[in-house]
């Protein structure tokens, strides 16, 4: 009977316990903040858009995709004539890179060449536009167009100015020797005793010097890509 007052004691403690600590109340989970930018998954088209830029971002540095490098080299090669439209905006593009704060010297040097490139292929235009009706006429248009290409950069800038020097070699070993026939010629002639022999001399010189002008020319006919006669 003694332990019944215990019991009771402990029964009003623990019971007091209960009412001074109500339970612990339940929170919500927090919802996370929304992204700035859509999922792609999510099918707004603006995920694929990219993310607008601030006056204070920095420019893009000036970087010209492979493909546009590779594109001007088949035009400047094709001599394929770019609508006016297309090239007034790749123009304006580049004009704007070209003109930044602190641009990037390649995007200067592309402007030149683009713009250079447009004078050219309307030269190229004028000139196709004449009849070529003859070997020389023909020969001369590749030796224009050859003049063109020289000095651009790439493998067509670089076989251009070695068809150049290769032809140009040709021709100061063609002038050098006639100016040899033709002293030839003369010292033979000053010895020569009778008008006889100076006609065989003048012949023989004659003969010589066409030699040497059709070595000459199927010479430039290969360099220009000419069918020889």
């Amino acid at each position: 009977m003694r332990r019944a007052p215990i019991i009771l004691a402990a029964l009003s403690i623990f019971s007091t316990t209960l009412l001074a600590a109500p339970p612990p109340e339940v929170r919500p989970l927090s919802e996370p903040p929304p992204s700035p930018r859509p999922s792609w998954m999510s099918g707004d088209r603006n995920a694929l858009s990219p993310p607008l830029r601030s006056s204070l971002d920095q420019a893009p540095s000036y970087r010209p995709s492979i493909w546009q490098r590779v594109e001007r080299d088949l035009d400047r090669s094709m001599w394929r004539v770019i609508d006016t439209p297309t090239y007034e905006l790749n123009r304006l593009e580049l004009e704007r890179a070209a003109n930044r704060p602190n641009a990037d010297p390649q995007a200067k040097r592309d402007l030149f060449e683009y713009e250079r490139d447009r004078q050219i292929q309307r030269d190229q235009i004028q000139y196709r536009q004449q009849v070529a009706g003859s070997r020389e006429e023909e020969m001369r248009r590749r030796a224009y167009q050859l003049w063109l290409n020289d000095g651009l950069r790439g493998a067509i800038g670089e076989q251009a100015t070695q068809d150049r020097l290769t032809l140009e070699t040709a021709r100061q070993k063609r002038d050098a020797d006639l100016t040899a026939a033709t002293s030839a010629r003369d010292q033979s002639i000053t010895s020569a005793r009778d008008a006889d022999a100076r006609a065989v001399i003048q012949r023989d010189f004659e003969s010589r010097r066409q030699t040497i002008e059709q070595t000459y020319q199927n010479e430039r006919a290969r360099i220009l890509g000419v069918d020889p006669k």
